[in-house]
């Protein structure tokens, strides 16, 4: 074999694996790069997801009932202008189906799921006192925006139990346990009066009868 030629063709060869690591080297560099700027990105979104996550919770951990209405379709300001008609102690909030559940955990709300959690949703967190005023906000609100058909209540949890939306209606028109409070202090507070009344009723009641018996008695027979 011609010297020139082998030469010429080791060096070629040594050329092609030397171009072959090379190319391997900036591979596993770019994949080092790439795996470095992900952790660097995935870090600081993981935190704010864990914000929002115990913010969620903090939030659950002080009211009573939830209920989902879908988002699709009413914009930013339209939120404002709802969150403006909420009382005071209610709060809105777009939280993603993930971190919903997530916060949900160790509460009276870890039953939240099914078709609750499908979708982009609104989340109304309110307490036993206020939810008639805020079901009637939301529905003036849907009504005002024309938006009844398409962004309904979809349901809501209270006390660990799933309601659908004509569940959460009828809660919506139930009276509060304030409410029951202050109807049973009420009947409690009638109670003397109408016992009074009749204790009263009973003596004159006899004494009408024993005066007519009299009455017979004394009346001269014909």
């Amino acid at each position: 074999m011609d010297a020139a030629f082998v030469s010429t063709w080791v060096c070629g060869t040594n050329q092609s694996l030397r171009s072959n690591v090379s190319q391997q080297r900036s591979v596993q560099v770019a994949q080092v790069a790439s795996r470095q700027r992900t952790t660097m990105i995935s870090a600081p979104v993981l935190e704010k997801k864990q914000a929002v996550v115990d913010d969620v919770n903090n939030v659950l951990s002080n009211c009573s009932f939830i209920f989902a209405v879908p988002l699709d379709g009413i914009k930013c300001q339209q939120i404002k202008v709802l969150k403006a008609q909420l009382p005071k102690t209610a709060k809105v909030m777009c939280v993603k189906n993930t971190l919903m559940k997530r916060a949900a955990k160790e509460t009276e709300f870890e039953i939240v799921g099914g078709n609750l959690t499908k979708g982009m949703n609104m989340w109304f967190f309110i307490n036993d006192a206020d939810i008639k005023e805020t079901m009637r906000a939301v529905n003036a609100f849907l009504k005002e925006t024309k938006k009844v058909d398409t962004n309904a209540v979809k349901g809501g949890v209270f006390e660990g139990v799933v309601y659908d939306s004509v569940g959460v209606d009828t809660l919506s028109k139930l009276p509060s346990k304030q409410e029951l409070y202050q109807q049973i202090a009420v009947a409690v507070k009638q109670i003397p009066t109408k016992v009074g009344r009749v204790v009263y009723a009973v003596p004159a009641k006899v004494a009408r009868a024993i005066k007519l018996a009299t009455h017979d008695d004394e009346t001269p027979a014909e």
